[in-house]
């Protein structure tokens, strides 16, 4: 039992501060990486945008960016100015495989003996599942409409536009990698049938949409668009970033998901709110120069804990 509870202390700690390094990890990071308030007056500082930028929402373009979004976010990756993040992130994701069946084993047992836990890990599902990000859109469309407020209605459109980007490449993502979820798993991993017959991915989509997950990078999305539009709340992101990690645990509590399946939806979903908050920015591969945080789970026979390394 001491086992258990700090395998899951543990994978909970990983899954907060996990979100919180994903500015390092993600795949596009702009060197102008927030937007700057309607009243504010631009400053020489690298989390300002320019001057420029757009003050109202650009309504047509959350379906009409789309193809330029994803071209920026392709361009990002095969570019090389950010294989070090990739490969970090890819690091990652085979640090989680590799431990993948232990650590689903320890969130269903806990999962289906705690009410409490059961009934959290329902609630955070339900928003990631898109709805909750498009009510959180409305919201920001709502109050710009009533008081004016062109920061709000441009987060309402960005919210919107990110959202959209992220969740219909995840999709493409999850018919080329057929990963079998955790709760239909037929071998201690999750087998992998890459490309799947579209009639049998509907027909049994828990056997093949697991990586990578469409829940976490949607909700990482609407997160880094509301954070980039409102860099002076400083709860946002800490807050959000947390929702984030919740979500997570709970897509692996309840067998949706794979730790694994985790990194990749969290890259790309951080890629493409940063892509949608900064139309203006071409560069959206600028190096940053913060420090790369890598966090990885360990599990060993004595027990369970994580592994934190910070390269500056």
């Amino acid at each position: 039992m001491r086992t258990k509870t700090l395998l899951i202390l543990s994978l909970f700690v990983f899954c907060i501060f996990f979100v919180f390094a994903s500015r390092a990890l993600a795949l596009d990071t702009p060197a102008d990486s927030v937007i700057a308030s309607d009243d504010a007056s631009p400053v020489s500082d690298s989390l300002m945008i320019p001057a420029s930028a757009p003050a109202g929402p650009n309504w047509l373009g959350m379906v009409t960016n789309l193809p330029s979004d994803w071209a920026r976010g392709f361009e990002s990756v095969v570019s090389g100015r950010k294989l070090i993040p990739l490969l970090g992130m890819t690091a990652i994701t085979l640090d989680l495989l590799a431990v993948d069946r232990g650590t689903y084993r320890v969130s269903d047992e806990v999962y289906n003996a705690s009410r409490p836990v059961h009934d959290a890990t329902d609630f955070f599902i339900s928003i990631g599942d898109g709805r909750s990000q498009f009510i959180l859109a409305g919201g920001f469309a709502a109050h710009g409409l009533l008081f004016s407020d062109d920061r709000s209605l441009r987060t309402a459109q960005q919210s919107v536009e990110a959202v959209l980007a992220t969740g219909i490449l995840v999709q493409v993502l999850k018919r080329i990698a057929g990963r079998e979820s955790p709760e239909v798993a037929t071998t201690a991993t999750g087998k992998w049938t890459p490309f799947p017959n579209l009639k049998d991915y509907h027909r049994r989509q828990s056997s093949f949409y697991a990586f990578p997950s469409g829940h976490i990078a949607t909700t990482m999305a609407a997160v880094t668009v509301v954070s980039e539009n409102y860099p002076e709340v400083s709860w946002i992101r800490p807050v959000g970033y947390t929702l984030v990690g919740l979500v997570g645990m709970s897509l692996v509590n309840r067998g949706y998901h794979w730790y694994s399946d985790l990194p990749l939806g969290i890259a790309i979903g951080y890629t493409f709110g940063m892509i949608a908050s900064h139309p203006e920015t071409d560069d959206v591969s600028a190096a940053s120069n913060s420090p790369s945080l890598v966090i990885t789970p360990s599990i060993h026979t004595s027990g369970g804990g994580i592994q934190v390394s910070l390269a500056f």
